[in-house]
């Protein structure tokens, strides 16, 4: 009898702490992670980007939409700073600076859904007068994030005047820089302005800024353009707009928006009113990209070089020394970068082959009875558009080499051929001078020739890229022009300040 009881007993309790422990307050969700605004701790460590090296000293802010989240704080002997007590969330950005010797430098976006850490990288600058200029993008009236806002930040007519950082209690103080001249980050000068593009998370970056007073310029599709005026940069520090709110609206121009394109002696970004927004002159550009980070690769045909442009003009990288295939290109005719950036494609026209690149090395090649190609491009299915010029076709392979689809009817130079979202070809035929789409059947749906335009035929077309609202823009080389025409094949829109172009592209 008593030990029923004392089962009875037992399971009583059990049963009670099951119910307590049901009903106990939570601050996690499914996985463990922290629930949205449960505090958490974040660390920021700072390194030297070269040695990778702990830097003490440097003022580290954390911000979100522009405001300061917590106190400033100093990285510690191993370079790192905690701020605790940080909502959980998204949106976040830290910055560091106050290091005599070194340009500031900023975090990537960060989302916060338990304790963390992030690592800022600083470069060292044998000039003083750079800062760092950052902020976010968000839709007015949904308030997320925008991303592939251009942002253009140009100078103003009269520079502010700022103050030279003053020494604070902990903070690094150098005489000179660690390293030779040669290893040291330059600040270059901003003449005509630079443009970046927000990320996912709608926050952009400029870095290396030249001390002075600027104003930015914002610009999408579909949305009004902003500005922000007086954005005074200090020398050593960073400097961040606060949230800018774009509202819906239509505007005038290019049913493009933004476009790059690739002319003689230079590569440009013009925005939907036709205005040239960014720039970067080399003798022969044969092919441009923009990637997701704001950088932009340019393939030069007669250097056989292809170069990583920084948003200020800087070249970041050269095809012979970062990837380590000196000498082995051969007049590159197109680059191509995949929807996340990670991987591009080098259309390696006189070695008659194709090069996928990924972490600076070749991941994947296909030259397989190709002759002279003009342009390769990724398709949503994996699989690799290749325009084989010098064989008059247009083929799709897959990364085993196979391929699975091929155009060659009545074709005199294919020099360049995208996949559309509704499955169809779109390939520019220079020796024929016309554009055709071809169906998956291998069936011609559409075309352009200019036969019937009063201003005349095309002339040897280097490429043709769809737009947002249905259009074609189409690179007439020949006739120093962009034209972008309906599918009723008549010309809607007619940019002819260019000096023979080759490549557009939709950013």
């Amino acid at each position: 009898m008593q030990v029923k009881r004392l089962i009875h007993l037992l399971t009583a309790v059990w049963i009670s702490l099951v119910f307590l422990l049901a009903c106990r307050p939570s601050n996690l969700v499914d996985g463990g992670i922290l629930g949205p605004g449960i505090p958490v701790s974040l660390t920021i460590q700072v390194v030297d980007a070269l040695t990778l090296q702990p830097i003490s000293g440097a003022r580290i802010t954390l911000k979100k939409d522009g405001q300061n989240i917590a106190p400033d704080q100093a990285s510690d002997g191993s370079g790192a700073a905690v701020f605790t007590n940080v909502p959980s969330g998204d949106g976040y950005k830290a910055f560091a600076g106050s290091v005599r010797g070194y340009t500031p430098a900023a975090s990537p976006a960060i989302k916060l859904t338990q304790n963390d850490s992030v690592q800022i990288a600083m470069s060292p600058s044998v000039n003083s007068g750079a800062g760092l200029v950052a902020g976010s993008v968000k839709d007015a009236s949904t308030q997320a994030p925008l991303a592939g806002v251009s942002v253009n930040l140009v100078p103003m007519a009269g520079l502010a005047s700022y103050r030279a950082p003053t020494p604070r209690a902990g903070v690094q103080q150098m005489s000179v820089p660690r390293y030779p001249p040669y290893r040291i980050q330059q600040v270059p000068p901003v003449p005509g302005g630079s443009v970046v593009q927000t990320d996912a998370s709608g926050q952009f970056t400029f870095n290396s800024v030249p001390g002075g007073a600027y104003q930015a310029v914002f610009q999408m599709p579909g949305y009004k353009q902003m500005t922000r005026d007086n954005i005074v940069v200090t020398p050593g520090e960073s400097t961040t707009i606060e949230t800018v709110f774009m509202k819906s609206g239509s505007g005038t121009g290019n049913s493009a928006g933004n476009i790059l394109v690739v002319e003689s002696g230079r590569v440009v970004q013009m925005n939907a009113q036709n205005q040239i927004i960014w720039r970067f002159a080399t003798p022969n550009p044969s092919s441009a990209t923009r990637l997701p980070d704001g950088n932009t690769l340019v393939a030069d045909e007669s250097a056989s070089q292809v170069w990583s442009i920084g948003p200020d003009g800087s070249i970041l990288w050269k095809m012979g020394s970062t990837l380590g295939l000196i000498n082995t290109l051969s007049g590159p005719g197109w680059v191509s970068a995949a929807k996340d950036g990670l991987s591009f494609l080098i259309t390696d026209t006189g070695n008659n082959r194709i090069l996928e690149i990924q972490n600076g090395q070749i991941v994947w090649e296909f030259k397989q009875t190709l002759l002279r190609p003009r342009s390769a491009t990724y398709i949503p299915n994996g699989n690799i558009l290749i325009a084989d010029t010098g064989s008059r076709r247009v083929i799709e392979v897959t990364r085993n080499g196979q391929v699975v689809w091929s155009f060659l009817t009545d074709m005199s130079a294919p020099v360049h051929a995208v996949r559309l979202e509704d499955g169809n070809t779109l390939i520019t035929d220079a020796g024929y001078n016309r554009v055709i789409m071809i169906n998956a059947a291998g069936q011609s749906v559409w075309y352009f020739d200019g036969s019937a335009d009063p201003a005349g035929p095309l002339n040897r077309p280097r490429s043709a890229m769809a737009s947002a609202t249905g259009t074609f823009l189409i690179s007439d080389t020949g006739n120093n022009r962009i034209l972008e025409v309906n599918r009723q094949r008549q010309v809607v829109n007619a940019l002819s300040n260019f000096a023979h172009p080759q490549v557009i592209e939709r950013l």
